[in-house]
């Protein structure tokens, strides 16, 4: 059995993704290199990828009792086998097996666990009519997912300010056994959903920023005085940086630990196993054997298809 360090989804393409340009940072080149050794390991082997990992103690405010092991459901991506783009991506009628969202949710989330952006960069907003629906599923501790918000983020900018696209963000915890029992994935997310919710002109800095802060898999991750710190720094005013400092955020009878649970439940459902980064544009998973998304343009050239 092969053992690799643990992550989210691999690159998507064919084993090989392709270096968008020379301006990349240090920190990408060293991410597409492990992602092409990674899948290289794994096409050779024809094997998956084993965790190694001690189980996480719990921490207050989330109720771990609740939650499968997300090691049986974060899964390798085999980079050989193509997406059917004709599938679609997300269940489009009731599903009994499909976890309900019962949980105190952010102002204008979807009922899916979406976060939406408009034109105006506001979290909470509603879809606009016309535009067309990128769905962005992460994990604030996922290295692809900080790879994909480096290469792509410029991009879904742009749409959005344009009014082609309206973006919504799935902040999910698939990660929490890979930060040493502190459960950051969990906190993070929670972090993100309040930052939607009571400072929603912040929120897509504080992703930025979450991900250019992003702490290494197998540590213990970002603190909340961390998380906190981040959270100024991208705009979030004091009273809420101050309730991610002190914790509260977890265990405040508002808080979103249980909307983040959830939503994870749900996307993992939906989405027949979940994975980070994962994009539906339309209701259709990206098609990664034609549009790569670590290639200049390709993720654009997707949405701009679907728009028609």
């Amino acid at each position: 059995m092969t053992t690799l360090p643990p992550g989210g989804t691999q690159l998507p393409g064919h084993g090989r993704p392709t270096a968008p340009g020379a301006g990349r940072s240090d920190r990408t080149l060293r991410l597409v290199a492990f992602a092409v050794a990674a899948l290289g390991v794994l096409a050779l082997a024809g094997v998956g990828v084993a965790y190694v990992l001690d189980e996480p103690e719990p921490v207050r405010g989330i109720d771990t009792t609740a939650r499968e092991d997300p090691r049986q459901r974060t899964q390798a991506v085999d980079p050989a086998k193509p997406v059917d783009p004709a599938k679609p991506a997300k269940a489009t009628t009731p599903d009994p097996e499909i976890p309900a969202l019962t949980a105190v949710a952010p102002h204008g989330a979807t009922a899916d666990g979406g976060i939406p952006v408009g034109a105006d960069g506001v979290a909470g907003a509603e879809v606009a009519p016309g535009t067309v629906v990128v769905d962005v599923y992460v994990d604030y501790l996922c290295p692809y997912c900080a790879l994909f918000e480096e290469l792509n983020a410029a991009t879904l900018t742009a749409l959005r300010e344009d009014g082609t696209i309206t973006l919504v963000y799935h902040p999910v915890a698939i990660l929490d056994f890979a930060s040493n029992g502190t459960y950051y994935s969990s906190r993070a997310a929670t972090a993100a959903a309040l930052v939607a919710e009571r400072a929603p002109a912040s929120f897509t800095d504080f992703t930025a920023a979450m991900f250019a802060a992003q702490p290494a898999e197998g540590t213990e991750g970002l603190s909340d005085a961390e998380i906190a710190d981040v959270a100024r720094a991208a705009g979030v005013p004091e009273d809420v940086a101050a309730v991610i400092a002190s914790a509260e955020y977890l265990t405040d009878e508002g808080s979103f630990v249980g909307w983040v649970t959830q939503s994870t439940a749900i996307a993992d459902a939906q989405l027949g196993g979940l994975g980070t980064p994962t994009v539906i544009i339309d209701g259709v998973r990206l098609d990664t054997t034609r549009h790569d998304w670590t290639k200049p343009g390709e993720l654009e050239r997707a949405i701009l298809d679907a728009a028609g």
